[in-house]
């Protein structure tokens, strides 16, 4: 089955034990257009697309990666590389590490 817009947004409605409501609700957007976007490729482009902030919302309030919201897996481009091997090198880090990073990205977070 092809990896979809709607079906990563029913996955991460599914696996929250969520309502479509509750998933609108939480990211701030009408309950019709989360309806829209949920029920597939059925002839409307309007579930095709969401933008960048969109997903970035629904990433931040229920913890996905927004590029995986947005394109689906990654894992085979470059990006999705990267950030695997990132994702890898985090995991080594002893929770001291953890704590320096947590502070750096803050920092950098306030200066963009």
């Amino acid at each position: 089955m092809a990896d979809t817009l709607a079906d990563r947004l029913n996955r991460i409605i599914s696996e929250q034990n969520i309502t479509k409501r509750a998933f609108a609700q939480r990211i701030g957007v009408g309950e019709n257009y989360v309806y829209v976007l949920t029920r597939g490729g059925r002839g409307n482009n309007l579930n095709q697309k969401i933008s960048p902030p969109l997903a970035r919302v629904i990433g931040a309030e229920f913890g996905y990666d927004p590029d995986w919201i947005l394109y689906g897996d990654l894992s085979g481009t470059a990006v999705g590389k990267l950030r695997q091997a990132a994702v890898e090198q985090v995991e080594k880090l002893s929770p001291e590490e953890l704590l320096e990073l947590n502070d750096f990205l803050r920092t950098i977070k306030k200066e963009s």
